[in-house]
């Protein structure tokens, strides 16, 4: 391990969304059901993409290159 536990609780206690969520229920933003409901959503959809990514075929290779950008010299 190259971090110790005291350095990984500090950048946990700094954690952006967790700070923010503190943030939306402090100033009345958001409450506790909405965030969770968010929360609940949110782990549906990755759980969902992530089920179809598993079974979806392997993509053609031969289409590889499309649609990435790519410098022309970059390849010579």
């Amino acid at each position: 391990m190259y971090r110790t536990r005291e350095e990984v609780a500090a950048w946990m206690e700094k954690c952006p969304i967790k700070r923010h969520r503190e943030y939306l229920l402090e100033n009345n933003v958001a409450t506790e059901s909405e965030l969770f409901e968010i929360e609940r959503k949110a782990d549906a959809d990755a759980a969902e993409a992530a089920e179809f990514a598993l079974n979806s075929p392997e993509p053609d290779p031969t289409f590889v290159m499309e649609g990435v950008f790519c410098e022309e010299e970059a390849l010579a």
